[in-house]
């Protein structure tokens, strides 16, 4: 057999396995975004504490709320009241985490006077768990969300929006669908 065929045998065996790694790679990474560890409540709530970023928020008075989204998915969500304002602020949380990791930023929200909505975004904190989207799904619900915001404490408040991560991107395509 001439060398050249033997170099082409080498190098296609090389290549064959140059993509079977990327495939199973890509697999691993694919399986690793859609169904990711979600941190629970719990979870978020001890390390909450661990890391002292619960600190003051015992002051926070956290009413439970849902929503009950068009597809029949329900999303849970605390709220929390500052008496006499009528500016509120929905917290988005990042990727893999929960309600719980946005409720340092309620906090701040209601030292500045404004009230509060967390929510556990789709497949995440107390929600059932199916595949994250990275917002594409998600933004969607952040509309409905908004919508019985509005509904629940009225027209006329004024209405902002926080997201860290996947939750900031979530909050972005989210004012695609905006009237």
């Amino acid at each position: 057999m001439a060398w050249y065929c033997i170099l082409l045998i080498v190098l296609g065996s090389i290549l064959v396995l140059l993509l079977l790694t990327i495939y199973f790679i890509s697999l691993f990474a694919a399986k690793f975004i859609a169904h990711p560890h979600r941190f629970s409540v719990q979870e978020c709530k001890e390390y909450n504490h661990k890391m002292k970023y619960d600190l003051g928020t015992e002051v926070l008075k956290r009413n439970p709320l849902s929503f009950t989204l068009p597809d029949g998915y329900l999303i849970h969500a605390d709220y929390n009241l500052v008496t006499g304002s009528k500016k509120f602020v929905i917290l988005a949380h990042g990727f893999g985490s929960s309600r719980e990791g946005a409720l340092r930023y309620s906090l701040i929200f209601e030292q500045l006077g404004f009230s509060t909505v967390i929510f556990d975004e789709r497949s995440h904190g107390d929600n059932i768990h199916k595949d994250v989207t990275m917002g594409v799904k998600e933004c969607h619900d952040l509309v409905e969300i908004i919508d019985k915001v509005y509904q629940k404490f009225g027209n006329d408040i004024c209405l902002g929006l926080q997201g860290v991560s996947m939750g900031a991107a979530t909050v972005l395509m989210s004012t695609r669908y905006q009237q």
